[in-house]
């Protein structure tokens, strides 16, 4: 995060020995304070791991910089892109206030740039990318498509890599399958897939990762056949890498191929990736017992006719291999959607607890199905 900015700060200093004469006496006072806060900031920025003090000399360099250089000012470009790369920093990406404040004053800054006529060079996209981001981290699927769209004819007019073009592929491309935009998604997801493999070959962690968002398409658009090729071969690669997000990837791949099997009515290999995910999920996780592969219950044609809300709860135990076991009734409002509740139970997979790297059974869970019945 430091090398980043520095740069930009570095830029700013050859800025200030070269503002503008002052207009007048507090416009001579304001670019004083200016300076005098640079300079603190300078020294917090060097010596200083809390990146809250420097936001804060930032902000009131932001706040002053239009009243001592103007508003669109080169001046006032630097500390907005600045500020915001700060917040970009403390924000992370999740959809928190501090990325919402750092997406806000990105646009300010392109603001300024664009209002100048800069040109749509390397650094602007580079800069660019980092807002795309910002912004998409900010709002998650309420990203406005627009920039990223921008972002994407910019690069048609520099001369970027094969490489940078793949990664630009893939993150906008994972934005659009957040945006609810699957089919431009796979479009971008392929493209990056054909430029990684001509970088990286078959077996890089970069080929498996866009093999699994395209296997992620296809499962959730009902092509369960094309998605359990994918997710194998994206397994294939991603169980070499030691990366944190390879390894989720292939718990979720696991997850989605118990559930492909299940619907196949092969239980041999539903059960497999069961005791794979069993095996392979963090050990923190085997508190949250939820059904790798369910389905709704069929209700008898007579309890849908009637009318209100009607619930049958019940109790049962998991197995060493995921199937759900002693099923019996310990509430229901309606007795004819008892046997209803419990063949739709009867068809979920779990994954088993294990102990001593061996998988065992969990006893005395509950499951309340709840219906609502139309007239």
């Amino acid at each position: 995060m430091k090398i980043l900015i520095m740069i930009y700060w570095s830029f700013f200093i050859i800025l200030l020995l070269i503002g503008s004469n002052p207009v007048n006496a507090d416009q001579v006072a304001d670019k004083a304070e200016f300076k005098k806060l640079y300079a603190e900031f300078s020294d917090l920025f060097a010596n200083s791991e809390a990146i809250e003090p420097i936001i804060e000399i930032a902000e009131k360099l932001y706040s002053l910089s239009p009243l001592a250089y103007g508003k669109n000012s080169n001046n006032t470009a630097v500390v907005t892109y600045n500020l915001a790369t700060l917040y970009d920093e403390k924000g992370g990406e999740t959809n928190s206030e501090d990325e919402k404040r750092a997406s806000e004053l990105y646009k300010e800054y392109f603001t300024i740039l664009d209002g100048q006529k800069k040109p749509l060079d390397n650094q602007y996209f580079q800069q660019y990318i980092a807002f795309v981001k910002s912004e998409h981290n900010a709002f998650g699927y309420r990203s406005d498509t627009s920039y990223s769209k921008k972002a994407i004819e910019i690069a048609k007019s520099i001369n970027l890599s094969n490489l940078e073009r793949a990664n630009l592929d893939f993150l906008i491309a994972n934005h659009r399958y957040y945006s609810g935009k699957p089919t431009d998604a796979k479009k971008l997801f392929t493209n990056a897939h054909k430029k990684y493999i001509a970088e990286y070959g078959l077996n890089h962690y970069k080929v498996g990762e866009t093999t699994f968002w395209l296997a992620q398409i296809d499962f959730k658009n009902g092509r369960h056949k094309r998605a359990g090729e994918n997710y194998l071969s994206a397994m294939e690669i991603l169980s070499k890498s030691e990366l944190e997000s390879a390894a989720a990837m292939v718990l979720i791949t696991h997850a989605a191929l118990v559930e492909i099997y299940a619907k196949r009515g092969d239980d041999a290999e539903a059960t497999k990736h069961c005791l794979e995910y069993a095996y392979k999920r963090p050990k923190e996780f085997e508190r949250n017992i939820v059904p790798l592969y369910k389905i709704p219950a069929k209700f008898p044609d007579a309890a849908r006719r009637k009318s209100g809300q009607s619930s049958v709860t019940l109790e049962y135990d998991i197995d060493k291999n995921g199937y759900t076991t002693n099923i019996v009734v310990r509430d229901a409002t309606i007795r004819k959607i008892e046997n209803a509740a419990i063949n739709a139970l009867k068809e979920f997979r779990y994954a088993p607890n294990i102990r001593d790297g061996k998988p065992v059974a969990i006893e005395g869970l509950e499951m309340r199905f709840s219906f609502g019945h139309m007239k």
